[in-house]
C-alpha cells in the first residue's frame, strides 16, 4: 500500500520519539510576587521600629542633659552639693535613730540579765528557818546561834555580814533578872575597795564567796546555858529576844545590795527563830567608820575588774 499525504494527515506523527511516551504533567503556579521577595511580618517590624526610636529619644536626650549640665556646670554643682547633703542628714539621722533603738534594746536585755541571772541573797533558808540554837557538847560550852544566807541566784557573791547592836535578852528567868546583853561574834563594817596612792595596787574588805543557788551557815552569836535557858523559857508573850544584822554582797554583774535584818527568838511553845523585819541599808549604814589615808577609795565591786587591769599592766599572774 502506497502511503499518500492524505493517509499522513490522518496519522499524525510525533516530532520526537518522547513525544508519545511522556505524559503532559500540569504546571505548578508561582504565587510569589513580582520581584522575587517574600512578604515580611508586620509585626516584627514595628517592635524593631519601638525599640530603635526608643534609644534615639534616649540618646538625644542624654546628650542634651549633658550639654545643659556643661554650660550649667555651676548650677548643677550647688544641687549635686545640696542633694548630698540632704542625703547624708537622712542617713545621719537614720543611724541616730538605729543607735537609738539599739541601746535601748541592750538596755533591756541587761536589765533582763540582770533579773533572770544576778545573785539574790536573803536570811533563811528555804524551808523558812533563819536561825538555830546550837546546844553544847559539854557543860563548860556555851550555846551557839547560827544564821542561814540563801543565794536563790544564779551568779556566786562576794558576801559580808555583821551586826552593829547586841542580843537583847529580856527575861525574868535569868539569875538576876531583868535585860542581858550578848554580844555579837563579828560586827558589821561595810565593804570597801581602794588604791593605794602611791603603788595604785588595789586592796579590798575580806569576803566570803557564796555560789548560785546555794546555803551559806555561819555563826551568829554564844550564849551562857543560864541565857539559853532564859530565852527558851520565856513565854511568847513576853518580849521576845531580838538581834539586828546588816549583810551586803556584790554579784558577777557588778551590783551593789545592802540590806538590814531583824531576827526575834519565840519563846513557848514555839521556841524557833523568825524574821521579824527586813530592809535595804541606809547610806550612815553603808558608810565606813574609819577610812585609811592611804587609799582613793572607789565602789567595791569594781575592785575585781580593776585587780585584773593592775595586774595586767605590772605583769603580774
Amino acid at each position: 500500500m502506497v502511503n499518500t499525504p492524505e493517509s499522513d494527515r490522518n496519522n499524525p506523527k510525533p516530532n520526537d520519539d518522547l513525544a508519545g511516551s511522556r505524559p503532559l504533567a500540569p504546571q505548578a503556579r508561582n504565587t510569589a510576587p513580582p520581584g522575587g521577595e517574600q512578604e515580611k511580618p508586620k509585626q516584627g517590624r514595628h517592635y524593631v521600629q519601638y525599640w530603635v526610636g526608643a534609644l534615639k529619644a534616649v540618646g538625644r536626650g542624654s546628650i542634651t542633659f549633658v550639654s545643659w549640665a556643661d554650660k550649667n556646670s555651676g548650677f548643677v554643682t550647688a544641687l549635686a552639693t545640696v542633694v548630698i547633703a540632704a542625703l547624708t542628714g537622712i542617713y545621719v539621722h537614720y543611724s541616730r535613730a538605729q543607735w537609738r533603738v539599739m541601746t535601748e534594746s541592750n538596755t533591756l536585755t541587761r536589765k533582763v540579765l540582770n533579773v533572770t541571772q544576778q545573785a539574790y541573797i536573803t536570811i533563811g533558808r528555804k524551808d523558812g528557818a533563819v536561825a538555830e540554837l546550837v546546844p553544847p557538847t559539854t557543860d563548860k560550852e556555851k550555846v551557839g546561834i547560827i544564821g542561814y544566807f540563801q543565794n536563790s541566784g544564779h551568779l556566786p557573791a562576794q558576801f559580808n555580814w555583821g551586826s552593829r547592836t547586841e542580843w537583847v535578852i529580856t527575861s525574868q528567868q535569868l539569875q538576876q533578872p531583868g535585860t542581858a546583853f550578848v554580844y555579837p561574834i563579828h560586827h558589821f563594817e561595810a565593804m570597801w575597795a581602794g588604791a593605794n596612792r602611791k603603788t595604785g595596787a588595789p586592796s579590798a574588805s575580806g569576803t566570803v564567796t557564796i555560789a548560785g543557788d546555794s546555803l551559806y551557815s555561819t555563826p551568829l552569836a554564844e550564849l551562857s546555858k543560864d541565857q539559853a535557858d532564859a530565852m527558851q523559857n520565856t513565854p511568847l508573850i513576853a518580849l521576845p529576844t531580838t538581834f539586828d544584822g546588816l549583810f551586803d554582797y556584790c554579784d558577777g554583774l557588778g551590783n551593789y545590795t545592802c540590806r538590814q535584818f531583824t531576827l526575834a527568838y519565840l519563846g513557848k511553845p514555839y521556841n524557833r527563830f523568825t524574821l521579824s523585819g527586813e530592809r535595804e541599808c541606809t547610806l550612815e549604814e553603808r558608810d565606813l567608820r574609819e577610812r585609811k589615808p592611804e587609799l582613793d577609795y572607789f565602789p567595791a565591786c569594781e575592785f575585781g575588774e580593776r585587780e585584773r587591769q593592775w595586774k595586767q599592766q605590772h605583769h603580774r599572774p
